[in-house]
C-alpha cells in the first residue's frame, strides 16, 4: 500500500512536468498558461476528493490517455488553442484522478496525514526526475511516466 501511494505521487509529479513542459513548449511560453494548467490540476484535485464515486483505477486510465493525447496535440499543433485546451483538459483529469486516488486511500488506511505525507514525498521525487529528465531528453521523460503509469495500471 506504502509504495502503491510514494510511486502515485512519483507518476503525478512526472506527469505535471512533463505537461507543464508540453504546454510551455507547445502552445507558447506563457506563465500564465502554465498556471492555468496548475489551476486545471488543482480544481480537478477538489473535483477528484468529492467525488462519490469513480475507481481510482479508471480515473488513472483517463488521466494517462488524456495527457498522452494532450503531449500528442501539443506536439503536432503548436500553437493552437485546441492544443492549449488539451493541456488544460488533461491537468484537470490527472487532478481528477490525484483527488479521488488520495481521498480513497485516506479513507482506506484511515490516516491522511499519513497517506498525504507519502503521496507528497513521491509527487517531490516526481517532480525532481521529471526535472533532470527534461534537462538529459524529454522522450525519456515522457517514457518514464508512460512505463510508471503502465505498471501502476498493472498493480
Amino acid at each position: 500500500m506504502t509504495r502503491r501511494i510514494v510511486l502515485t505521487g512519483v507518476w503525478l509529479g512526472l506527469v505535471q512536468t512533463g505537461l507543464g513542459y508540453a504546454v510551455l513548449v507547445g502552445a507558447g511560453s506563457s506563465i500564465l498558461l502554465f498556471f492555468a494548467t496548475v489551476t486545471a490540476w488543482i480544481a480537478g484535485g477538489a473535483i477528484g476528493a468529492t467525488l462519490k464515486s469513480g475507481k481510482p483505477r479508471v480515473l488513472l486510465f483517463i488521466a494517462g490517455v488524456g495527457t498522452i493525447a494532450a503531449t500528442g496535440i501539443l506536439s503536432t499543433n503548436a500553437f493552437s488553442a485546441v492544443a492549449a485546451c488539451g493541456g488544460l483538459v488533461a491537468g484537470a483529469l490527472s487532478g481528477i484522478f490525484a483527488g479521488r486516488f488520495i481521498a480513497m486511500q485516506s479513507i482506506q488506511l484511515s490516516d491522511a496525514r499519513r497517506v498525504l505525507f507519502l503521496e507528497n514525498n513521491g509527487f517531490t521525487i516526481g517532480i525532481a526526475t521529471g526535472l533532470v529528465l527534461l534537462f538529459l531528453d524529454p522522450v525519456g521523460l515522457a517514457a518514464a511516466a508512460t512505463l510508471l503509469w503502465g505498471g501502476l495500471l498493472a498493480e
